[in-house]
């Protein structure tokens, strides 16, 4: 197979157990869910199967603030104004760590479904033992990254707890539907697409809900719907998203204006990339399979090359000197001639000349 080409996912393919409380993998080992404490169902839950052989991965980030130095949440992807600390409210750029993450993310997706192979067995070449992330899902639901944690699962539905499988939209936008009741959610795809992931479901992207406004009110900060102003109660540090009491406009409340509202509690969330090809470590790998096969191979035919020569060799018949057959090159008929041979006709010719030079004066 050409290592650049994506490999197919193979008919007998299962998609890994899940809780059903949160949508993570499901660790054997436990009885319970070691992310959000829900027991384990009997049978278990499974992923869906998503569109084109697409996948999820689950996320919980953090940065380090250049600030206060704390280890803070990062609950949502690449912004236009970049990451804020819920402790100090300082806002910093993370732009060298994206492409870290993703790409880590995207190899755990790949690597840590059950199998020798993976998600993407290749029918040619084998990945290297042990292959990455092999012990996922045995003794641990996530594996540890830079900037963040990652495991297999499938985002719930927020009405049914069903998992959620994905489906087109026109309007650009990344659009889920639960695979029970049918409910539909939009995300923001734009930042997605520059990293090549296929969509990202975080409650700070999701389309259609506005962000919750800040009106300061006698030196406190009050967030109120962006729709009439009413003001939100029971806002908590961990809440993404919020309905308004008074018109149900569904809004949504950004880890920014967690930070400027005084939420210094805010908890590291789980949220969701998509992707739907192969990771670039396995493309990787198998390009480096595919090289040491091609070294052996080419070592192998040197060395039946070589092999056939001496056959050869070996099989001729030793030619004289005095006889050599025309075919024979004339660099190899010199080596033919063995040394002694020469010095010896070099003699007699010296020693009959020496002769003729002595009976000359007689004649």
């Amino acid at each position: 197979m050409n290592p650049h080409e994506a490999p197919k996912r193979g008919p007998s393919f299962k998609e890994p157990p899940i809780c059903v409380g949160c949508g993570i993998l499901v660790d054997p080992t436990r009885p319970s869910c070691g992310t959000c404490s829900t027991t384990y169902a009997s049978p278990p839950l499974r992923a869906r199967s998503q569109p084109g052989g697409g996948y999820w991965v689950a996320i919980k980030a953090s940065f380090s603030c250049h600030g206060c130095n704390f280890r803070v949440p990062l609950n949502h992807f690449q912004r236009d104004d970049g990451v804020t600390c819920t402790r100090c409210g300082i806002e910093q750029r993370f732009d060298d760590s994206w492409k870290e993450l993703v790409e880590f993310a995207h190899s755990v997706g790949d690597f840590g479904t059950p199998g020798h192979e993976g998600r993407f067995p290749d029918p040619e070449l084998r990945l290297p033992e042990p292959k990455p992330y092999a012990a996922l899902g045995s003794g641990d639901s996530w594996v540890s990254g830079p900037h963040a944690s990652a495991s297999l699962g499938n985002p719930l539905c927020r009405a049914c707890k069903a998992p959620v499988v994905v489906v087109d939209d026109h309007r650009g936008d990344f659009g889920v539907a639960c695979s029970r009741c049918n409910e539909r959610r939009q995300y923001e795809r734009a930042e997605a697409l520059r990293y090549k992931l296929a969509g990202i479901v975080a409650d700070e992207h999701e389309a259609g809900r506005r962000e919750v406004a800040l009106v300061q009110n006698r030196g406190a900060a009050v967030l109120t719907c962006p729709n009439c102003n009413a003001p939100l109660v029971g806002v908590k540090d961990a809440d993404g998203g919020v309905t308004c009491g008074h018109c149900n406009v569904p809004c949504r409340i950004s880890t920014r204006t967690h930070a400027l509202v005084g939420h210094k509690e805010t908890p590291a969330k789980t949220w969701w990339f998509y992707f739907d090809t192969p990771c670039e470590e396995r493309r990787r790998l198998l390009r480096r399979g595919q090289q040491a096969i091609e070294h052996r191979e080419k070592l192998q035919a040197n060395n039946e090359q070589k092999s056939r020569w001496m056959s050869r060799r070996r099989s001729e018949p030793e030619t004289s000197y005095l006889a050599q057959p025309a075919h024979v090159p004339k660099a190899e008929r010199r080596a033919l001639v063995p040394v002694p041979v020469v010095i010896a006709v070099v003699i007699v010719i010296v020693a009959v000349v020496g002769i003729l030079v002595w009976l000359a004066p007689w004649t």
